[in-house]
């Protein structure tokens, strides 16, 4: 259920398979900021990819008001608005998406073998449908002065030791995909199961439509 504060520490190579994981980075020399009226934390991991120097930073609060993961180049920033390994926005900079998530991807999985990554529950709500052997997630995420938009994630294969992952972004949460962030295919194959899904969570009262706007309701059972 979305909000739930339940916690896990994993070792590397036993990361459990858990819709919208949510990880936070413990490299070792973090230091403090001051956020809003809250007191902030972050720690900072640097590592090297193809040659070019990148940091993960992961910031985070006592009481979880602020929490998220910062991809730092030398010409780009993206964030990972709830730390669930998938890159949501490029805040600076002409990075592709999908660049930034291909590097990001590389730099977490450097963290997860030294074991220093946390697990956690996303404090973004989600929705949750399966169908055969295709699980839909449709997660809404409602940034601070800015639309709110939607990420929806397709695992077909579900349990399969390598089951196959779409990711997409729906930038305005308006039920038109406009990004896609990991797998194969086309935007154009997917938007009529997005449509389908969206649907089927407004028909169970756990998305909310309005103004063509389609939000995922703050506590979501799956």
């Amino acid at each position: 259920m979305a909000g739930s504060t339940k916690r896990w520490s994993f070792q590397a190579g036993t990361l459990p398979l858990i819709a919208w994981m949510v990880i936070i980075c413990l490299a070792p020399g973090g230091c403090t900021i001051k956020y809003a009226k809250d007191e902030a934390r972050a720690t900072q991991f640097k590592f090297n990819f193809e040659d070019k120097d990148y940091r993960i930073r992961c910031i985070f609060s006592e009481n979880d008001s602020l929490r998220r993961n910062e991809l730092i180049a030398e010409d780009f920033l993206a964030v990972d608005l709830d730390q669930d390994r998938i890159i949501d926005r490029v805040v600076m900079g002409q990075a592709n998406l999908a660049i930034a998530q291909y590097v990001y991807t590389a730099g977490l999985r450097e963290l997860e073998l030294r074991g220093n990554l946390k697990v956690v529950d996303s404090k973004f709500p989600v929705f949750t449908h399966h169908g055969n052997s295709t699980i839909y997630e449709i997660k809404t995420f409602l940034p601070p002065n800015a639309h709110p938009f939607n990420q929806f994630k397709l695992t077909r294969s579900y349990g399969a030791l390598f089951p196959e992952i779409a990711i997409f972004l729906d930038l305005n949460a308006d039920g038109t995909l406009d990004e896609i962030l990991e797998g194969t295919g086309t935007i154009q194959e997917f938007q009529a199961s997005y449509i389908s899904i969206l649907e089927t969570g407004v028909k169970t009262l756990k998305i909310i439509r309005e103004h063509n706007t389609y939000l995922v309701k703050s506590k979501v059972s799956d």
